[in-house]
């Protein structure tokens, strides 16, 4: 048996109906769980921290990783690579939407 890792990542279209079978894999970084979910491109999801066994505050911590996110897009533009002008667009909009619900 294999010890899981720090954070679990819980992600589906109907909250309702969730359960273990929404479970989509552990991680051992926040940065690992956050890309994980953002691919996931569901509905919902929660990262569970496996230490603490709490939810983690996401609206937080995604601010912090589009931010990253966007300055690492910002740095690449800067390079002269233009297929990141529409990832600065979504990313840009991405933390506004989550500013507006922090307010």
């Amino acid at each position: 048996m294999t010890e899981a890792k720090r954070y679990i990542l819980l992600n589906g279209d109907d909250y309702a109906t969730g359960g273990w079978h929404n479970f989509r894999g552990d991680f051992d970084t926040i940065e690992e769980a956050f890309e994980a979910a953002e691919k996931g491109n569901t509905v919902w999801h929660d990262i569970v921290d496996l230490h603490t066994f709490e939810e983690v505050d996401d609206r937080v911590l995604w601010l912090d990783y589009y931010r990253k996110k966007l300055a690492f897009a910002k740095r690449e533009m800067a390079k002269g690579y233009s297929n990141y002008r529409n990832t600065l667009f979504e990313i840009k909009n991405k933390i506004e939407a989550l500013e507006k619900d922090s307010a």
